[in-house]
C-alpha cells in the first residue's frame, strides 16, 4: 500500500530538541483534520515533553492546504488518510441514535495501522486534542508504560470479546487518549482477530459496531487488554493524571504541570 508523504525540508526545533533523549527511538502518530488545527498547535510542540528521540511525528488527516501547511511549519510528515486503509470513512455506516459516528471510528482503525507508516518499532499514538503538560517516557529496559483511568464503559468490552474470544479484562481502563504500540505485538493482534472472526480485521472491527451504542468501540481498550493478557511482562502499568478542559481554558490554566496531559475534547464545548 503507497502512502501520501508531504515533509518539511527544514530543520526545526522539535528535531533538535529530540536529538538526545535517552530512551530510545519512537515514531508519532496524530489522527487529525483541520478543525483540530489549533489544538493541535498546542500538542505538537508539547512533544518536547516526551523523552525519546522522536524520528518521525506523523499526521494522519484529509489532503487540504491547511493541513500541509501545517505540516510545513511544524515540520510534520503529511500522510493522506485515505491511503493508509483499503477502505475509507464513506464506506463506514455507523449512525448510533442517528449520529454520524463514522469519522470517530475510522481514526480510531488509522491508528491501528499505525504499523503499516511507521519504521519505528515503537509508535505513540495521540489524540489531536491532548497536550502532554510533564516530561515523560514510554519505554523502559523493552517495557512499555501503559497509562490506566478509573473509566468503564461495558460495550467497549463487549466488542473486545467478539473480536478476540477474551472474557477477562484489566480492572481499570486504558483510555487515556494516548497510547505506546509496538509494531509486532499490533500486528499479532490483528492478525488474532482475523484468525478468531474469519475476517479482515477492519471489516471485523466494522461488522462488530452496535447500532445502538453511541461508543461500541475503543482501539486503546482492545490493545490495552490484549497486551495485558498475552503479553504482560512487557508493560509497565502507571496512573494517568490528566484534565479535560475546553480549549479556552487553556492558555489561562495555572500549574499544568500537575498533570501528566490535558484535553480539550470537543464534547466539553
Amino acid at each position: 500500500m503507497k502512502h501520501k508523504y508531504i515533509k518539511s525540508k527544514t530543520l526545526s526545533f522539535y528535531n533538535k530538541c529530540f536529538a538526545s533523549r535517552k530512551h530510545g527511538h519512537i515514531d508519532v502518530v496524530i489522527p487529525t483534520t483541520d478543525k483540530d488545527l489549533n489544538k493541535l498547535s498546542l500538542v505538537i510542540p508539547s512533544l518536547a515533553n516526551i523523552q525519546h528521540h522522536i524520528d518521525n511525528i506523523y499526521l494522519v488527516a484529509p489532503d487540504s492546504d491547511f493541513i500541509r501547511g501545517f505540516c510545513n511549519k511544524y515540520n510534520c510528515t503529511f500522510i493522506d488518510e485515505n491511503t493508509v486503509l483499503d477502505i475509507t470513512v464513506k464506506d463506514i455506516d455507523y449512525k448510533p441514535c442517528g449520529m454520524d459516528r463514522s469519522g470517530w471510528i475510522f481514526q480510531q482503525l488509522l491508528k491501528l495501522n499505525c504499523d503499516k507508516i511507521c519504521k519505528n518499532e515503537y509508535i505513540l499514538v495521540a489524540d489531536s486534542d491532548t497536550v502532554f503538560t510533564r516530561k515523560q517516557f514510554f519505554v523502559k529496559r523493552n517495557k512499555m508504560v501503559f497509562d490506566c483511568s478509573d473509566e468503564y464503559h461495558a460495550p467497549y468490552f463487549t466488542s473486545y470479546k467478539k473480536l478476540l474470544g477474551l472474557n477477562k479484562r484489566f480492572a481499570l481502563s486504558f483510555v487515556a487518549h494516548h497510547m505506546l504500540f509496538k509494531k509486532s505485538f499490533l500486528s499479532e493482534m490483528k492478525q488474532k482477530i482475523e484468525e478468531y472472526t474469519h475476517k479482515k480485521w477492519v471489516d471485523a472491527i466494522i461488522d462488530n459496531l452496535d447500532p445502538a451504542q453511541i461508543s461500541s468501540f475503543s482501539e486503546y481498550e482492545t490493545y490495552g487488554n490484549y497486551m495485558y493478557y498475552n503479553h504482560r511482562k512487557y508493560m509497565i502499568i502507571r496512573e494517568w493524571y490528566n484534565k479535560s478542559i475546553v480549549f479556552t481554558e487553556y492558555d489561562k490554566m495555572p500549574n499544568k504541570d500537575k498533570y501528566k496531559t490535558v484535553s480539550m475534547h470537543s464534547y466539553n464545548e
